[in-house]
Order: C-alpha cells, then structure tokens, then sequence
C-alpha cells in the first residue's frame, strides 16, 4: 500500500493543488473579481504546472517525458489570445488554445481521479487517460516553449502562418496539396516567402534570416530583390508571373510575355536555389515552422464538428477537433 502510495504522490500533489484552485475560482466568482488577477492563484498554478511536468517525466514513456514546460508558457498563450486578433494567424491562435485546453484536459482528470484515487494504476503509463492527456499537453507545451516565449520566434510563425492561410484563401489548390500532404507544397512555400519579402519591409523570410544572424542568405535575397526591381520596378504583373509559376497554374497571354523572358527564368531558378539553400541551414528548425504553420490547414476539412469532452466537473470544448 505504501510503495502504490508513493507512485501515486505526484498525482495527490496535484489534486489537492487543483482543488485549491477550484475553491478559489469560485470565491473570486463570488466576489465578482478576475481569479487570474489573484497573487494566490498564480502560486497555486505555477505549483500545479510544476507538478504536472513531474507526472508527464514519470508518465510519459510514448513521449519524451519533458519536465521543463513551466507556468510560462500558459501565460504567453493567454497573452497571444488577448493580444492577437481572429483575424490574424489561425495557427498561432489554435497553438494558444491547445496549451490551454491541454492545461485544462490535466485538470478535468485530476477532478476525476479525486473522487476514486485508488481507480488510478500507480504505474502511471497504464492509465490510458492520462497517457493521452500528457501527450497532447507535451506536443502543445513543446511548441508554445519554442515559439511564444522568443518574441522573434513568435514574429516569425505569425508571419509564416499568414503567408500560408494568405494562400490558402487565395489559391484553393494550395489546400488541397497541405491536407494531401502534397511534397511539391515544401518546396512551393519557401519560393512564395521569398516572393512576398521582396513585396514587403516585414516578412517571414526577414525575420528567420535576422534571427539565424545568417547574413550569407540575406545578401543572396538582396540581390534577387534587386534583380527582380530591375525587370519590373512596378512589380505587380512579374510578381502574379512568378506566383503562378511557384504553384503551376495556368496564365493568361499577357504573364506568359513575362514567364517568356530570359531574366524571369533567371529569376524562377535564382529564387528556387535560394530557397532550397534556406529549408538545408537548418532542416528541422525550418520544418517545425511550417509544420506548424499549416495545422490549423490540415483540419479545415473538420472545421463544423465539435467534440464535447465531459468529466464529472466540467465541459469544455476540445479544439483538437473543433476551430474557431
């Protein structure tokens, strides 16, 4: 009894933390006050986050069993939910709301564990609940550590994440090779982002140059920009040449006049050669950022259904299969 005791200590920590915050949200609610303003609750929080980064290292053993995924980040996700509009990046937005709602999910068990402690396997990884919940809390954090707690990190997937739903909205094939998962869109997106940062001052393209202090690629981008001013200054006919060009579609009379000219084709190749160059710096670093740039793609198909997850405490929306 005592050895299933101190296998299940770490999930006892946690309910009683939870259920010190349950009892504080709801005398703040009395009160009419903001419980996340409270002193007390963010100690409270800060201890179960703690706590449930020691049961995901214990737990874990389909994941990496990460313990380093600290209140931090819960705070970044709910800055960028009151920071960053609907109508900015979906995938930063859907990243905010995984964080939370994996927080949540972590919550909901350990209410439910509380009124039956002895249901929980004291070999954690056995509880097929919690095996999801850490997993999923593990993926969120993970990617919330990486990319909101560095404000250029965070710049950048905004920025990457725009480009993509841009397109998305503009060119419906682009959808369909993201959820196809189609290998000619990874070659695709980074000759756009090169496009578009020759089009703007801010862009996905600047920001990973200027944060990898990767000055070599960022001369080659200058002198592509260059090129590319030097054959058409207005910019507007090459620029819808070269987009169609990137995504094989079909142009009328007047663009095929410019896909015909010498310095287009350089420019195609040039553009092409840099963006390969750019995805081979850093491989996993550049593929983590689309990857989770496109996320919130590959689920439109389920955009209109809504799974309502239930425990014995509360309801909630899960936002792995519902959108907003």
């Amino acid at each position: 009894m005592l050895i299933e005791e101190d296998a299940r200590r770490h999930v006892l920590e946690a309910i009683r933390e939870d259920q010190e915050m349950r009892q504080l949200e709801a005398q703040e609610k009395l009160k009419g006050r903001v419980v996340i303003r409270s002193p007390q609750y963010a100690i409270l929080r800060r201890k179960l986050v703690d706590l449930c980064g020691r049961i995901n290292a214990v737990a874990n053993t389909q994941g990496k069993g990460r313990d380093d995924l600290k209140v931090e980040i819960l705070l970044a996700a709910e800055d960028v939910s009151r920071k960053i509009s609907n109508y900015r990046s979906k995938a930063v937005r859907k990243l905010s709301q995984e964080i939370k709602t994996s927080f949540h999910k972590l919550r909901c068990l350990f209410k439910k564990y509380s009124e039956n402690i002895e249901a929980v396997d004291p070999q954690l990884k056995n509880n097929a609940d919690l095996m999801a919940a850490l997993l999923s809390y593990e993926r969120a954090w993970s990617k919330g550590k990486n990319y909101l707690l560095d404000p250029k990190k965070r710049q950048t997937l905004l920025s990457m994440s725009e480009l993509i739903e841009g397109l998305v909205e503009k060119h419906r094939e682009v959808q369909e090779k993201i959820e196809s998962v189609d290998a000619e869109i990874f070659i695709t997106i980074p000759c756009l982002a090169i496009l578009k940062a020759i089009d703007e001052k801010d862009s996905v393209l600047q920001y990973i140059y200027s944060y990898n202090n990767d000055e070599e690629h960022m001369k080659r981008f200058e002198e592509i920009k260059s090129e590319y001013k030097a054959i058409d200054s207005k910019g507007y006919e090459l620029y819808n040449t070269l987009e169609r060009i990137f995504l094989e579609k079909p142009m009328e009379e007047q663009l095929k006049k410019w896909a015909d000219k010498e310095g287009t084709k350089k420019l195609v190749h040039d553009i092409k050669e840099l963006a390969m160059m750019t995805q081979r710096t850093r491989p996993s670093e550049w593929n983590s950022l689309v990857e989770t740039s496109m996320g919130i793609i590959c689920e439109v198909r389920i955009v209109n259904k809504q799974c309502v997850i239930k425990c014995t405490s509360c309801t909630f929306i899960c936002f792995e299969c519902a959108l907003y």
